[in-house]
């Protein structure tokens, strides 16, 4: 009786911890993803810091340089102002727009509109409009020339305003990235307002709460997650926009404006530009006019295709041609003549510098 008692007595042993279990089919249907995201993902960058580390010169080949690019990178003006207006950008917009997303939601969500339906999709259309689409609108907005604000600026004698210039570009593409994405960051507040309990709302009411207190005592609180998933969003978006902001009133070709800029550290600022130009260019003809049986020396006949190229020390002013490489083998060229464009520099004439042909 004793010996069964102090069985009794006995304290029951804790549970410990459940064991983790890592075998099963969880792995494996983590796997795909896992594979995809190294591959398509990780791979690429660690390829692309790999080749940062390395520099392809004309002479010399591939040529191992460490950290030099990210010096360069670093110290480059246009750089660091193309992040400043990035950060800028980020700065005035995103504030703006999320801003403006969160009321609308709070707005929809309070049952006090009718037609809410319809304005909501009203509201998230933009976003769903083709990107082509939305370009030729904007573009047409914002024309200088036929654009309704100009038609409307030259009906009141004002100046017609220049939206695509230095100093509009931040504030125009500002307005057409709220406008397409207002709507989009509305549709995941508005759905995250949608998850919250009648439960919560029913217990303020009979609390006295009013509808003001409710949205900053219930809703807002529920929405901080929705908000850091839009922002996150946001800083994405706005990072991706670094050529936009800095370049476009410039130049129709972002590459235009960063290829004259440094190419092979050149110095002196000496700009070069590769073209495919044909046999029957200047050179030839004029050639040809004064003597019919003349022909290129060792190359024949040059009509064939070449690559020229020109160089130029004025920021594009004049042009002077390098060199032309034939394909037959044949090189010179009209190297040394100079023009105030690519087709006037292309000949024979040994123009001085500066002059205009």
């Amino acid at each position: 009786m004793a010996a069964t008692t102090a069985a009794y007595a006995r304290k029951p042993r804790r549970a410990g911890p459940p064991r983790r279990r890592f075998g099963g089919p969880g792995p494996l249907f983590v796997a795909p993803f896992l594979i995809l995201f190294l591959l398509l993902f990780l791979a690429p960058l660690g390829y692309a810091a790999y080749l940062s580390l390395f520099q392809q010169r004309l002479i010399g080949g591939t040529v191992f340089v460490g950290l030099d690019n990210y010096v360069t990178a670093l110290q480059d003006p246009l750089l660091l102002h193309g992040v400043g207006r990035v950060a800028l950008f980020f700065v005035i917009q995103v504030p703006l727009m999320l801003l403006l997303a969160l009321v609308f939601a709070l707005v929809l969500d309070s049952g006090l509109l009718r037609l809410a339906r319809l304005i909501r999709l009203g509201i998230f259309v933009p976003y769903a409009v083709p990107s082509v689409v939305a370009a030729l609108m904007w573009g047409y907005l914002y024309g200088p020339d036929f654009g309704p604000f100009a038609q409307l600026s030259r009906e009141l004698d004002l100046p017609a305003p220049h939206f695509l210039s230095e100093s509009w570009m931040l504030g125009s593409l500002a307005n057409i990235v709220t406008w397409e994405f207002v709507g989009y960051n509305m549709i995941i507040l508005y759905a995250a307002l949608r998850t919250i309990p009648q439960d919560l709302y029913e217990a303020a009411a009979m609390d006295g709460a009013g509808a003001w207190r409710i949205a900053w005592s219930i809703k807002l609180p529920a929405l901080r997650p929705a908000l850091l998933l839009t922002l996150l969003f946001s800083v994405i978006g706005s990072f991706q926009l670094f050529n936009e902001p800095n370049h476009t009133s410039n130049w129709t070709n972002p590459y235009l404006y960063v290829l004259p800029q440094d190419v092979g550290n050149l110095k002196q600022g000496t700009l070069l530009l590769a073209s495919v130009v044909s046999g029957d260019d200047h050179y030839y003809k004029e050639h040809k006019a004064a003597d019919p049986n003349w022909t290129p020396s060792n190359d024949g006949d040059r009509k064939d295709l070449a690559i020229a190229l020109y160089s130029s020390t004025d920021d594009g002013a004049t042009w002077k041609v390098v060199n032309v490489i034939a394909t037959g083998g044949w090189q010179g060229g009209s190297a040394g003549a100079t023009g105030q464009n690519i087709a006037a520099a292309n000949t024979n004439k040994q123009t001085p510098s500066g002059s205009r042909t």
